[in-house]
């Protein structure tokens, strides 16, 4: 059970992507969709989009290719 009080942490941890994942981001970009990148890697279409926003290295692997616009579904 938690303790403390309510927004005091608790809830899943930020998504965060190892040196070899980024790579397969980056091989993946170019042929996949982010909704198909986030089912390779095993997370939410909505956790890899934030993790997108959040990481710039990832953010970077992404725009480098140019795979879509980034934008809200």
């Amino acid at each position: 059970m938690k303790r403390g009080r309510q927004g005091e942490g608790g809830g899943r941890p930020p998504l965060e992507f190892t040196e070899q994942q980024i790579g397969l981001i980056e091989g993946l970009a170019g042929l996949l969709t982010i909704a198909q990148i986030a089912d390779r890697l095993g997370v939410s279409d909505r956790g890899f989009r934030n993790a997108i926003e959040r990481l710039p290295d990832v953010k970077d692997a992404i725009k480098r290719l140019s795979l879509i616009h980034i934008s809200e579904p």
